[in-house]
């Protein structure tokens, strides 16, 4: 599912008493952002992403 480009951290925000990993990437056209714990992984957000996000995405080099 997540085999395109993707950025993932570790999310130190506070202690969650486990290790979470944060996800945020593309499918199909749609970005998305989801969380790993342990072997579930919850999608937070899905949607098309506006024109300004996606040129600031490319601009950086995270973007196709």
């Amino acid at each position: 599912m997540f085999d395109g480009v993707r950025i993932e951290w570790e999310d130190r925000r506070k202690d969650y008493g486990e290790i979470r990993i944060g996800t945020l990437g593309e499918i199909e056209g749609r970005v998305f952002f989801a969380t790993r714990r342990g072997d579930a992984i919850r999608i937070i957000s899905f949607r098309k992403p506006r024109e300004t996000r996606r040129y600031r995405l490319r601009e950086r080099g995270d973007g196709d």
